[in-house]
């Protein structure tokens, strides 16, 4: 029985990854950006994407590069499995759109905003590589969309909570919460990453990371930051 389910899904990961890499390719033509497959994540031939998913173990799958809408960007498949002492492990795989922004003010602050798709062992890693991280209380977005309040927690220096108001606009965290519940957004500097945890590659799901990823660029680059 455990070889017919071992079967059974081996060939539901062959199906997936198959799937994966003709939704990509499409995808990839669609818009005119170059497809690579599978790359060294450290290579000097490609550029690495970074923000809070990128370890020393991840692998990286379905590269592409290119500018969409006068944005260079890049939009791949990341893999890991994320371990803690006294964790439980955990497997991720994201779906990551990482786009070359051009602040109109001061380089942005390292803020994240997490829907609440990642468990204690990825933030115990992510506090350890990222320690000037903490949470922005809730309390700090009363008026603003309720969903946003429910589903998203917010990270940043204490030193950067002053800017957010400037970057987190009720219009913003509206169109955030109403919207893209099912993605992870990050920022620093001048890069934004777009995440989707655990998605299937499709179209569908494809077209919806684009649309999120371009128009929060457009929206940070219009705000005086």
């Amino acid at each position: 029985m455990n070889l017919k389910i071992q079967k059974i899904n081996h060939r539901l990961n062959l199906a997936r990854m198959v799937g994966a890499r003709i939704s990509m390719r499409r995808f990839a033509n669609r818009y005119g950006l170059v497809y690579f497959g599978g790359v060294d994540s450290y290579s000097e031939d490609h550029k690495l994407v970074q923000g809070m998913t990128a370890s020393a173990e991840h692998l990286d799958n379905h590269y592409c590069i290119g500018n969409v809408g006068g944005y260079d960007l890049i939009l791949l498949e990341r893999s890991d499995t994320h371990k803690f002492p006294g964790r439980p492990s955990k497997y991720y795989r994201w779906i990551i759109l990482q786009i070359d922004l051009k602040p109109a003010g001061k380089p942005l602050p390292h803020v994240v905003i997490e829907g609440r798709h990642h468990d204690d062992t990825f933030f115990a890693n992510l506090f350890i590589k990222h320690a000037h991280l903490r949470p922005v209380h809730a309390g700090f977005f009363v008026g603003h969309e309720p969903q946003f309040i429910n589903h998203f927690s917010v990270y940043t220096s204490p030193g950067d909570v002053a800017r957010l108001p400037a970057i987190l606009t009720p219009d913003i965290t509206a169109a955030i919460g109403r919207h893209y519940q099912r993605l992870d957004f990050e920022m620093s500097h001048d890069t934004l990453w777009v995440y989707a945890s655990n998605l299937v590659i499709t179209k569908s799901s494809l077209d919806a990371i684009l649309k999120a990823g371009l128009w929060l660029a457009g929206a940070l680059e219009r705000n005086p930051l």
